[in-house]
């Protein structure tokens, strides 16, 4: 039941849609939203061909959970059950979480939460770190092991398992994508086989049995290195993302809603950017509500100036998850927010900034401190 409930859900939340490209910052058109009564995803096309869900669907019933197993002090006994001091700490680690986000929060737009799964998936995929096939497949085990406990800690409140308009789900289902990321880049491979479907005689023919064969997948040099692969896979997201709401939302110069895009902004400029981008993820439903605080620029004994960026958001989508993540050492985060802003600095080309320290308050709320360098 659960577990097929899953792999369900799984082919809900990565559909197919616009291709997104590692090597280069590219605008992704606009989609039709999704009918408000009935949210479904088309089957997603991977980069390297249609990764099939089948071959990881056949050991779904019996395979041990690495990528959950991993989080908590290994993989535990010869079966992959975790026991001995794998169990107390992940004991330990489930008294620590805290309680999933129970207050109101908005409903996102459909295509806006799309991105947000699809873009992390798309981009583990570019990077070439695992195959997609075993991915797909740590993906499910992960989700399956926390689904309960999260189902639980909701304490009854309203939750449709893929809906990802809902913010309670995508809560979950981020927590669970991001999570197997960070396990498959700690056990990273440069070379491995990868199962995909051949293409179908007619596509139009539902009942034609799908062909399965596997190819070898070498890393190209030119992509990141294994340590490399976590601040590859932040600015990639955060860059494309960014390229998404810039080609739907920013208006034509002079106007109000124009976002500066350009070298030796000020940090007035600077911190008017910031605040449109966030406002453009407040109204697809991102968070309820955001304020942001600029502190006085000054300078190092090296003549760098910099200045400080506070910003607090009140019950974001990701509220639950990025506590979570940052408590088990995930090598990546969900901090949307966060990398869309850097990939803006990025976009200005002189303008450099980075995250200096976040914090979780039980009244739902995320305030994230940014330090940016190289303005006028």
């Amino acid at each position: 039941g659960l577990l097929w409930l899953a792999l369900l859900d799984a082919v809900q939340a990565f559909g197919q849609g616009t291709r997104f490209h590692a090597k280069k910052l590219t605008r992704v058109p606009s989609e039709p939203s999704q009918p408000e009564s009935a949210p479904r995803l088309e089957p997603h096309v991977a980069r390297r061909g249609f990764i099939s869900l089948a071959p990881a669907a056949v050991t779904l019933l019996t395979a041990p959970n690495p990528a959950s197993a991993d989080f908590f002090g290994g993989k535990g006994g010869a079966d992959g059950s975790p026991v001995g001091s794998a169990s107390l700490r992940r004991a330990v680690e489930m008294k620590r979480r805290p309680k999933p986000g129970l207050g109101p929060r908005p409903k996102l737009e459909q295509d806006f939460a799309v991105l947000l799964m699809r873009t992390s998936y798309n981009v583990a995929d570019e990077l070439d770190f695992v195959a997609m096939d075993q991915f797909q497949k740590d993906f499910f085990l992960f989700r399956s092991d926390e689904y309960l406990d999260y189902k639980n800690a909701l304490e009854g409140a309203p939750m449709m398992q893929g809906d990802l308009r809902n913010a309670m789900y995508l809560d979950f289902i981020s927590f669970a994508q991001h999570g197997t990321i960070s396990t498959e880049m700690k056990n990273a491979k440069t070379v491995f086989d990868e199962a995909y479907s051949l293409p179908k005689k007619d596509e139009n023919d539902d009942d034609e049995p799908l062909k399965w064969t596997t190819r070898t997948i070498r890393r190209d040099p030119t992509l990141p290195t294994n340590s490399e692969l976590p601040a590859a896979f932040d600015a990639q997201v955060g860059d494309k993302i960014y390229a998404w709401l810039y080609d739907r939302y920013n208006l034509p110069a002079g106007g109000v809603g124009h976002l500066d895009v350009a070298p030796g902004l000020s940090p007035s400029q600077i911190t008017a950017g910031v605040e449109l981008i966030l406002n453009w993820m407040k109204i697809n439903g991102y968070m309820r509500s955001f304020e942001m605080k600029s502190s006085s620029s000054s300078t190092n004994p090296l003549g760098t100036q910099s200045f400080q960026l506070d910003i607090r958001l009140e019950s974001p989508a990701t509220l639950w998850s990025q506590e979570v993540l940052s408590q088990i050492g995930s090598l990546v985060g969900n901090a949307y927010e966060v990398k869309v802003i850097l990939a803006y600095l990025r976009a200005c080309g002189d303008i450099k900034g980075s995250l200096t320290s976040t914090r979780f308050s039980k009244e739902g709320d995320i305030r994230h401190t940014l330090t940016i360098k190289g303005f006028n």
